[in-house]
């Protein structure tokens, strides 16, 4: 029985072994470099084998990622591979590939994400059947970024939607057109344009302002001050656009155009927003309930989720419970969106502390919020774009 136990303590420490030094490696990774984890090929060379590779984002987060043709040849336990990554919380993205990411300050659960994964998904039973880690170093000369011409928008718009999913490492909503749903504090839809090679964003900041001849001043008044944001006041409406060309398309130029217009949203666009709306026709602030008291959400809100526990809610239904008000939902979208991050940030300490009940109730937790994501971002498209709405009038132009 002791030598049981003893081999035991001895798989373990090999593996917490392997999380600290994995752990520390990821801590230093710098941009360009990647780390690669592999099965060893000696015991079984036949067949595909684990590898996980890391590298840093250009929102310089960590990221681990898996190529679904390094699962199971079978379908039936290639999908059971794929059931436990989702449990283990990877993300499944368009083009065949996996992802799991975190910042700099949480290596160590993404290390100990990885070890389950090793464990779960290809069996590694300790971690003398992994191949030597490799690390690739980023190349003397620096790197040039050879840009994409786009043969047409369908072209432009694939590239688009690819980049984004790289930069944000997580699916993204397209709607029938292709138009890229872009959450935040304001929502806003990431489009390529019919008639040139440009990249368009825009968004609709107040859907009613109180008197048109200030919002005109005020918006005149912030001409300058923008940041390559035009903003125009269309009938009572105050829309924001950004343009990016790109007759030659660069992600790292996307990357840091999407930034500069998340960072105008977050700042300039909640402050115009709160200047120019018309409080009279205004639902009451969700947001300030929010903030006075982090413990009641919004009573809609609360309504949903309470109505969700007995069944999944349709699109038609969530739109209804709230209203059928865009900004509502918009605002329950950003609330949900606080509280799935909030419940990782726990899971992921939980992870740090060795806590594995608490991590996976926080993350039976995230989830439920994701979902809740999910079907009101698809109420909120009922909303703005009902059966029938001719295509013309669907969302904010800056035509």
């Amino acid at each position: 029985m002791r030598t049981h136990i003893d081999l035991d303590d001895a798989v373990a420490a090999a593996w917490r072994s392997f999380r600290f030094d994995l752990a520390d490696r990821l801590a230093q990774l710098e941009r360009g470099e990647t780390v690669t984890v592999a099965q060893s090929t000696v015991e079984f060379p036949e067949g595909p084998h684990g590898v996980i590779r890391f590298s840093v984002t250009g929102a310089r987060r960590v990221r681990a990622t898996v190529v679904t043709s390094d699962l199971h040849t079978t379908e039936e336990c290639r999908l059971e591979q794929i059931a436990v990554l989702r449990e283990l919380g990877w993300r499944q993205l368009r083009g065949g590939t996996v992802v799991l990411e975190s910042g700099r300050r949480g290596v160590d659960a993404l290390a100990t994400a990885v070890e389950s994964t090793l464990r779960r998904v290809w069996e590694v039973l300790h971690p003398t059947f992994l191949a030597d880690s490799t690390i690739s170093a980023p190349p003397s000369e620096p790197e040039i970024s050879i840009g994409v011409v786009p043969m047409d928008q369908a072209h432009l718009q694939h590239l688009v939607l690819a980049a984004i999913e790289r930069i944000t490492g997580t699916e993204v909503d397209v709607d029938a057109d292709g138009d890229i749903w872009v959450p935040g504090v304001i929502g806003s839809w990431i489009r390529a344009d019919a008639d040139s090679p440009t990249v368009v964003m825009v968004s609709c900041l107040v859907d009613r302002v109180a008197d048109p001849d200030t919002a005109a001043r005020h918006i005149a008044s912030r001409a300058n001050t923008a940041g390559g944001v035009t903003l125009l006041l269309v009938d009572d409406r105050v829309i924001a656009t950004m343009t990016l060309g790109a007759t030659v398309f660069h992600e790292h130029n996307l990357a840091s155009a999407l930034s500069a217009w998340l960072d105008f949203l977050a700042d300039g666009g909640v402050a115009i927003r709160a200047a120019l709306s018309d409080h009279r026709h205004a639902q009451p602030d969700t947001n300030a309930q929010f903030e006075a008291d982090p413990d009641r959400l919004p009573e809609a809100l609360m309504a949903l989720i309470q109505l969700d526990q007995d069944g999944p809610l349709t699109p038609s239904e969530v739109a209804q419970i709230c209203g059928h008000h865009r900004g509502d939902i918009l605002e329950f979208i950003r609330l949900c969106e606080i509280e799935e991050i909030s419940w990782r940030t726990n899971a992921e300490r939980a992870d740090e502390s060795g806590d594995a009940e608490e991590a996976a109730a926080c993350r039976h937790e995230q989830h439920a919020w994701a979902a809740t994501v999910t079907v009101l971002r698809q109420a909120l498209r009922l909303v703005v774009l009902p059966p029938g709405r001719p295509s013309g009038e669907r969302r904010p132009t800056s035509h």
